[in-house]
């Protein structure tokens, strides 16, 4: 079999594999930001009501873990990113 080609499927396999974390990434983001605007516009309320301050709350933890989620997101991202290139 030629190197050449074998190598190819390797950075094939890889792509396929940051293809999907980079859309995942994406949307983690934007989920992100959407929660970030909310809290925004309910903190800026003088007496929210308790539903807005569960909602609140709720929104904190979700923005939280949302965070989380990009990070490890973008940590793949580079692992998968350096394996296209061999040493």
């Amino acid at each position: 079999m030629d190197r050449r080609l074998a190598g190819q499927g390797t950075v094939q396999h890889s792509l396929s594999v940051i293809q999907p974390l980079t859309e995942r990434l994406r949307d983690a983001e934007s989920m992100h930001r959407r929660l970030d605007n909310r809290l925004k516009e309910l903190v800026r309320r003088v007496y929210p009501t308790p539903a807005e301050q569960r909602e609140i709350s709720e929104l904190k933890k979700r923005k939280l873990q949302t965070k989380d989620e990009i990070q490890h997101l973008r940590n793949l991202h580079v692992r998968s990113s350096g394996s296209m290139h061999p040493s």
